[in-house]
This record gives structure tokens, sequence and C-alpha cells, in this order.
């Protein structure tokens, strides 16, 4: 996701569905699994433009890798 080789979509719903589910929602995840629930919900009628919240999620998705390279360097 992060690199472009998945939809931010896409992989903001695995997460969510894949991931945080069977984690019972840590709050590490919040903030993507919240970027998953707009992207799963949106409608162009919003006036937010999908590409801003794929945008979210990338930037969601890449400071948690940072968090979690930093926990295992820290």
């Amino acid at each position: 996701m992060v690199d472009g080789s998945l939809d931010p979509a896409v992989g903001a719903c695995r997460i969510w569905r894949d991931v945080a589910w069977d984690l019972d929602y840590p709050d590490e995840l919040r903030p993507l699994v919240e970027c998953a629930y707009n992207l799963d919900d949106w409608h162009e009628n919003w006036g937010v433009p999908v590409e801003k919240l794929k945008r979210e999620a990338i930037d969601a998705a890449a400071l948690f890798l940072k968090r979690q390279a930093s926990a295992e360097h820290g």
C-alpha cells in the first residue's frame, strides 16, 4: 500500500477485516480502520474526493510502519 503496489482502499480494508478484527481492534490500527470505514462507505456526494481518503490511508499505513520500526529498534 505504502509503496504503491496495492490500492489503498483494498489495503485498508484488508487490514480492517483480516488483521484488526482478529486482534480485537488494537489502538495502533485504529487510524487505518477509520480510513477503511471511510473508503468502504465513500460516496461521490460526500464532497471529499476518494483520492484524498486514499492518501489518508497511505499516510496512516506509513505512520504505523514507522512506529513499528521505532519500537523494534527502540
